[in-house]
């Protein structure tokens, strides 16, 4: 099921060892509007998924408010990103397309599978606040352009983008488009 409808289209494939690594970084949203039980969710569900990696895993913990920065770049280590996960800590503005951009970045050189995990309460007001002009600028045309340039580097990449939006009362538009595109 996505966004609660049943999805009847998916095929099943035996995994080769090869295939097996997979890289997955968690962007995680920790400005303001996440404070409190958002942000408690966003840390369980990123713990969760850490404990759950196989030995061929790899994952990395970027955050985002203000702006993006790397927490815990690509690792194995569960110890490590649990410890990256356990000290995040919410304030701020909320750059959400520069944090997405970033991780997607951060992805392409890993090797086997990708994926990209977004978790945010669907909240954008300050990208382009740390990016360059090729970058997610943020400006006052409906972030529409934004969310195309990452989709674009998303799919070039062949990296999908998976949208957990938490709580209510901003609009998830932008990341469950990023999501569906990719």
């Amino acid at each position: 099921y996505q966004d609660s409808i049943r999805l009847n289209v998916f095929s099943v494939q035996q995994l080769t060892v090869d295939s097996c690594q997979t890289a997955t970084c968690l962007v995680i949203d920790v400005s303001g509007s996440m404070s409190g039980a958002k942000l408690t969710a966003a840390k369980s569900a990123a713990s969760t998924f850490v404990r759950n990696m196989d030995t061929f895993d790899r994952a990395a913990i970027l955050k985002f408010s203000d702006c993006y920065s790397v927490v815990q770049n690509f690792t194995s280590d569960t110890t490590l990103l649990l410890s990256a996960i356990s000290g995040l800590v919410a304030g701020g503005r909320t750059a959400h397309f520069d944090g997405v951009w970033a991780g997607v970045g951060l992805t392409i050189p890993e090797l086997g599978s990708k994926a990209v995990i977004n978790l945010t309460d669907g909240l954008e007001n300050n990208s382009g606040a740390c990016g360059s002009a090729s970058t997610p600028d943020g400006l006052g045309d409906g972030f529409a352009d934004d969310s195309t340039l990452i989709v674009n580097l998303a799919l070039g990449a062949g990296i999908p983008i998976y949208s957990i939006t938490l709580g209510s009362g901003f609009d998830p538009q932008y990341a469950q488009k990023m999501a569906y595109a990719t």
